[in-house]
């Protein structure tokens, strides 16, 4: 069944459960996953029963409208009191999330620094100094030089030829999310589906935030015995 595409916290609500699932691949991703779902759901059920009780409120033509208007009032302040906290924890997860899974892809066992080291040295002889960056960079793609380069060796590599904003983390991340282990490369395909996650965690947080819009408006009103 298609959903309708003016209410965000049901496409959140769609994209969500998969989207998490996906980031799962070892104890403590599952345990961020889970909360992400989580919080995810219940700022979505807290925006579709915020705009359903204005609704309510807005086809009330019986009801005392002092008592009405009040119940209109509180609706905005009873919506972000649900929503906040989870919002702050949203935020939280997927950069603990995030995390994880870059620390676990760039984990390094440093008791092969020196021999690492040492051929690094040795593709670098002859290299003329303005050729040091993109030739560090090219071995930064090499799952074997990969997490070494990410690290702090390759910060002194890089302070050592003066190579000004040059990061080989990024070149890390991509080789060993396709070359590395069985282990860095699931880590890798989880880290590459945080963008599902972050549009459904965005889809929830719109949502709330349209739903404020939607709660704080007035209808208009019927005479009182109007038909």
């Amino acid at each position: 069944m298609p959903v309708d595409p003016s209410k965000p916290w049901d496409l959140s609500d769609a994209e969500a459960p998969a989207a998490t699932a996906a980031l799962s691949v070892d104890d403590i991703s599952e345990t961020y996953a889970t909360a992400i779902a989580q919080a995810t759901r219940t700022i979505n059920a807290s925006s579709r029963k915020a705009v359903a009780a204005w609704h309510r409120l807005a086809e009330d033509d019986t009801s005392n409208p002092i008592g009405v208007e009040r119940m209109f009032a509180e609706l905005p302040a009873a919506l972000r009191s649900e929503t906040d906290d989870a919002l702050l924890g949203l935020d939280q997860s997927l950069q603990a999330l995030e995390n994880h899974h870059v620390t676990q892809l760039l984990q390094h066992d440093s008791r092969g620094d020196a021999n690492l080291r040492w051929l690094v040295d040795h593709h670098l002889a002859g290299v003329q100094p303005g050729e040091a960056a993109a030739k560090l960079v090219e071995l930064a793609h090499d799952p074997n030089f990969a997490s070494f380069l990410a690290g702090p060796a390759g910060r002194a590599l890089a302070d050592h030829y003066g190579l000004k904003n040059v990061s080989f983390r990024e070149a890390a991340l991509a080789a060993l999310s396709t070359d590395g282990n069985e282990r860095q490369r699931k880590h890798g395909k989880a880290l590459a589906r945080l963008g599902a996650v972050k549009h459904a965690v965005g889809l929830a947080r719109g949502g709330r935030n349209l739903a404020l819009e939607r709660i704080a408006l007035r209808p208009e009103r019927r005479p009182s015995g109007a038909r």
